[in-house]
């Protein structure tokens, strides 16, 4: 081989290399990283772009509500990265390594190990083709005025299908029902149901995603309203075997469920998913205590965070005015933080989560949750029911909730009940160690195969002709 052929080669040799490695170091696309911290973990998404040869980013944090943080700046260069966002006097210098950034995010002179992934944990989220017919729809709820937007799924075939209506969980929930460890639950579920010949319906809570309205002074009965719209809309649609539509809510949306089961016979069953059944403001304290036990607090904290809460729904339940209740929490909240430095999060002045937590226990449907008296609609619910929940669901408890959802539906003369508990599994369904919240975004499954199958089997028997 000649001399000039060699360099040649040599040269296409490295220019290949070269790059393919700049292609492997490329930072732009989606980052995934938690930071753990003395009493939380937190999970943090960073978005990458690049135009004219310029970065540009945003960073997310789902469990604080926080979307959309612009980065400052972005320095990227031969795989070191050094980012700022200004805002939140946070900095993370990282290096690439083996696919990974690997370094430390820095916040009010606090370090925390940070590494990021491009690949979310989410590998049972379907991505390829889908073998159903998926259509964005619209559907107005005229009392409120609000337009709703969300996803429609139809089996193949010609119908009419059974169909089933997705309620989300408490919180701005958009139609997959994303929880704060970026899992789309609904997603997963809607694709399971509909590869069996169940076609489904999910949306956007008001002013979530490309829904209309305002989430931030809505309580549960303006989501139930919106719950009926949907409902309404369902049964327009030719596809669909109106005599076969069901319910299907997770958590706060299994609550739902039961509420326009109780008010309307058009609903053939409904499935409560870690939904609660004892009183609201006992669950709120329960499940309070499960989490911070989960996280080693001292039975001293513990006492100390329980006077607290106790204090906040005592007010709750009490104000009759908001500016009333938005003074008295602030003077419990910041009594309480004055005794308890370690309970603000990382990287939040002792304001800021004042703040937080007044703007949290204030808003209209956190009221809701606190004085709601779940066994008043279950009840009342005649249409078959299937209730299921995790052993180490520690937000809303099964061995409290369960027998409960139970009692109430049997009081009420319901004979067509199913309640189940499955070992091991936690609020979001996923196989879990501990069951923690700070678990969910470490697993890599959604949900549970055997309760995917669960709620199908059971679906099908209902809608037996």
């Amino acid at each position: 081989m000649g001399v000039g052929i060699m360099k040649k080669l040599l040269l296409f040799i490295f220019v290949a290399l070269f790059g393919r490695i700049s292609f492997a170091q490329s930072i732009i696309g989606d980052w995934y990283g938690i930071i753990n911290s003395e009493n939380s973990s937190i999970p943090l998404i960073f978005h990458f772009s690049q135009k004219n040869n310029i970065y540009s980013a945003t960073l997310d944090s789902p469990l604080q509500q926080s979307l959309g943080i612009d980065v400052t700046t972005i320095d990227y260069n031969a795989g070191k990265l050094h980012l700022v966002v200004a805002r939140h006097d946070l900095q993370y210098k990282a290096v690439w390594s083996g696919g990974k950034l690997v370094g430390n995010l820095t916040q009010m002179n606090t370090d925390y190990f940070l590494v990021l992934t491009k690949e979310s944990k989410q590998l049972q989220e379907p991505k390829s083709t889908f073998p159903y017919l998926t259509e964005e729809v619209r559907f107005q709820n005229s009392q409120a005025e609000v337009n709703l937007a969300g996803l429609l799924s139809l089996p193949e075939g010609s119908g009419p299908f059974p169909a089933v209506l997705l309620l989300g969980g408490s919180g701005p929930t958009d139609r997959d029902n994303t929880i704060n460890s970026n899992h789309k639950m609904f997603l997963v579920l809607a694709d399971y149901l509909t590869r069996k010949g169940i076609a489904v319906l999910r949306y956007d809570k008001r002013g979530v995603g490309a829904s209309t309205g305002d989430f931030n002074v809505a309580g549960l009965q303006n989501f139930a309203s919106d719950a009926k719209a949907a409902l309404h809309y369902l049964q327009t649609l030719q596809e669909i075997n109106t005599n076969q539509i069901g319910l299907i809510g997770h958590s706060e949306g299994g609550l739902l469920a039961a509420m326009l089961a109780a008010s309307s016979k058009e609903i053939d069953f409904i499935i409560a998913l870690a939904a609660p059944g004892i009183d609201g403001d006992t669950n709120f304290i329960l499940q309070r205590k499960l989490i911070s036990k989960s996280k080693g607090i001292s039975e001293k904290e513990w006492l100390a965070k329980l006077d607290f809460l106790e204090q906040v729904v005592g007010e709750v339940k009490s104000a009759e005015r908001p500016k009333e209740l938005e003074r008295s929490l602030k003077e419990i909240v910041v009594s309480y933080l004055e005794r308890t430095k370690r309970e603000i999060p990382y990287g939040m002045s002792t304001e800021d989560y004042t703040a937080m937590l007044v703007d949290r226990y204030t808003h209209p449907y956190v009221q809701d949750l606190i004085k709601i008296v779940p066994r008043q609609s279950f009840r009342q619910v005649t249409c078959p029911v299937l209730a299921l929940n995790g052993s180490n669901d520690l937000q809303v408890s099964a061995a409290q909730n369960l027998p409960a959802i139970e009692a109430a539906l049997k009081s009420g003369g319901n004979t067509q009940v199913s309640i189940k508990e499955f070992d091991g599994l936690n609020h979001l369904f996923q196989e879990s160690a501990t069951g923690a919240p700070s678990e969910y975004g470490e697993i890599e499954q959604t949900m549970a195969p055997i309760v995917l199958e669960t709620i199908t089997d059971w679906i099908l028997k209902q809608t037996e002709e």
